[in-house]
Formats: C-alpha cells, sequence, structure tokens
C-alpha cells in the first residue's frame, strides 16, 4: 500500500482575526487584515462564545477567495 504526500506541502498554519461572517450558504468571512489564503485551502473557524455566529466554532471547509481580506465557506 503506498502512502502518498506532498512533497512541499501548503500549510499555514497563521490565525486571522476575523471581524464578520454572514449567516448565509456559503458564508462570507472577513478578516482584520490580509489573509493570504488561496482558494481550495481547508480553514477551520475558531469563534469564541459572546463573539457571535457560535454556531460556526469548530467547523472546516475548503474556502473560495474573494478579496485579500474574504473568503467564503460552505459550512
Amino acid at each position: 500500500m503506498a502512502i502518498l504526500a506532498y512533497k512541499f506541502p501548503i500549510f499555514q498554519k497563521a490565525m486571522r482575526i476575523i471581524s464578520g461572517i454572514t449567516n448565509a450558504v456559503p458564508a462570507s468571512v472577513t478578516t482584520t487584515f490580509n489573509h493570504q489564503y488561496i482558494t481550495g485551502m481547508i480553514v477551520r473557524l475558531n469563534i469564541p462564545e459572546g463573539f457571535g455566529m457560535v454556531q460556526a466554532n469548530q467547523l472546516y471547509g475548503p474556502i473560495i477567495v474573494t478579496s485579500p481580506t474574504t473568503f467564503t465557506i460552505t459550512i
């Protein structure tokens, strides 16, 4: 059984602060500064209680970048 892996994986563990997220499908997420993400990356949302949209906390999925500070995610 062969185990396949990327020789040079794309990984960015940098946290980006969310300034807004819509309650729509897909959700539109706005960050406080350029996120430097690329379309197709898997992103997990960490939303503390009291900050709104806690229903999305710990959900993850592939994103579509729509601007340097926004992306959409189907969660």
